[in-house]
């Protein structure tokens, strides 16, 4: 897979996204990170459409920035 774009607003509180080319599936994947923590494969998006990774990426960014510090349970 090749880094494509990486995307890290202060905004995001510490949360970032890194889209790949994966060409051998034809797909696009966005892998997101809780500072240098790579979060569980289970998080990551895949997509056909280049488009479709980054603006699904700056959605969950946002999506988990509001919600940091929350607790499930």
């Amino acid at each position: 897979m090749k880094l494509i774009g990486t995307i890290d607003k202060p905004e995001h509180k510490g949360f970032v996204a890194k889209i790949y080319d994966n060409r051998e599936w034809g797909e696009f994947v966005v892998k997101y990170l809780e500072g240098s923590l790579l979060l569980p494969e289970v998080t990551w998006t895949h997509t056909s459409d280049k488009q479709d990774a980054f603006d699904t990426a700056n959605s969950e960014l946002s999506h988990l920035a509001r919600n940091k510090g929350n607790k499930r349970g």
